[in-house]
């Protein structure tokens, strides 16, 4: 229905149907830390992201849920702390005790290893926060200036315990490609109202 809107109007328009079993967006991104504690207070100084809730500890010591369910070795012992962090996307923090945890985190090549992207409207103000809360900036600020990201600057900072985070910020009338009139456009939140 809301592609069809959109051919016969050429306007997407908000609060259309979706279809059945349509994603509509992508609710948290969950990364396993090592110190549930420390990762929450970093990406609340750091990103000035906000505590919602805290859930669990989720195990099941006499049966085989925590493997089957979730993921994990049978003993596993799961803690979770869930983050809003602007105006788009959750983070949920979980911390995971198990006998067969790797504690090593991966290399940014490694496969399976992630960076979270995270949209600043102030990115030198945003680097410097994330810096004093004990982040590690990768290189300096760089500065799209052709291809389809320009008009994008950026930088990788490395959480206190690896996680790498990808700062970003678009000029004033977004990137090229944003402005292409392409029949995909990713989302950004620079698009939402200021929380």
């Amino acid at each position: 229905m809301k592609r069809w809107l959109t051919l016969l109007t050429g306007l997407a328009i908000p609060g259309t149907l979706f279809a059945a079993g349509e994603i509509r967006g992508v609710d948290h991104i969950a990364i396993t830390v090592p110190n549930i504690a420390e990762a929450r207070s970093f990406m609340e100084t750091a990103f000035g992201c906000e505590h919602a809730l805290d859930l669990g500890p989720f195990q099941d010591p006499n049966g085989l849920w925590m493997q089957d369910a979730i993921g994990t070795h049978k003993d596993a012992v799961m803690h979770i702390s869930e983050l809003v962090c602007g105006n788009a996307t959750n983070i949920e923090l979980m911390e995971i005790s198990s006998p067969t945890q790797d504690t090593v985190f991966p290399k940014r090549d490694d496969i399976g290893a992630s960076s979270i992207g995270l949209y600043t409207d102030d990115l030198q103000a945003t680097l410097d926060r994330a810096v004093s809360a004990g982040a590690t900036p990768l290189g300096q600020i760089t500065s799209v200036g052709e291809g389809p990201l320009a008009g994008r600057s950026f930088i990788y900072v490395t959480s206190t315990w690896g996680q790498q985070f990808f700062l970003m910020t678009d000029g004033e009338d977004g990137t090229a490609f944003s402005r292409s009139g392409a029949a995909v456009i990713p989302f950004s939140p620079r698009d939402l109202p200021a929380r």
